[in-house]
């Protein structure tokens, strides 16, 4: 009796590339340590839709525990992180352009030209470069800004229910003035 493999369930690690986008979505969530009722909520499905999802994953990955799922998923996404080729690197330094005295300057970056309208700046791998010294200028990150962390339910209740409180306070300010006025 040799072992062939024909009993083993295949690796998480050998599923997770064949799983639906439903079930990444669950299983990142799982990764995160969520509870299933905590992924009901940010998914707005029920908790036995997302029990279903993990359970289908769980049977194709040969049953493992769920922290043990967990772990091999961002085991995965790691794997995938290093694995996944830059789009384009960032440059190692932004050179500014010379200032111009005219409104709309046409800058020679060695590629092409580029209008620089009254800005005093040069585009290098789609950042582009502004001196912070000159007024009004914009500037655009060479990489885009981190993803900001998901607010609890709670947080979002208690910034609405400020806001609300701040714009009540602001108009009972105004009518109180208004009827001073009057």
């Amino acid at each position: 009796m040799g072992d062939d493999g024909a009993d083993r369930a295949p690796s998480p690690l050998d599923v997770f590339p064949s799983l639906t986008p439903k079930q990444h979505e669950v299983l990142g969530y799982v990764a995160e340590n969520r509870t299933s009722k905590e992924i009901a909520f940010e998914l707005g499905i029920s908790v036995s839709a997302v029990n279903q999802r993990i359970e289908s994953i769980r049977n194709r990955t040969g049953s493992p525990p769920r922290a043990e799922l967990a772990r091999a998923y961002r085991t995965y996404l790691l794997e995938q992180e290093k694995t996944a080729e830059p789009e384009e690197p960032a440059p190692a330094f932004i050179e500014l352009a010379p200032a111009s005295k005219e409104p709309d300057a046409t800058v020679d970056d060695g590629e092409e030209q580029v209008r620089v309208p009254d800005v005093d700046a040069v585009i290098v791998s789609g950042a582009i470069a502004v001196d912070p010294l000159t007024p009004g200028s914009l500037a655009r990150a060479a990489s885009p800004l981190p993803e900001p962390s998901p607010r609890s339910p709670l947080a979002k209740a208690l910034i609405i229910t400020g806001g609300t409180i701040l714009v009540v306070l602001v108009s009972l300010g105004i009518v109180l003035t208004l009827h001073k006025v009057m």
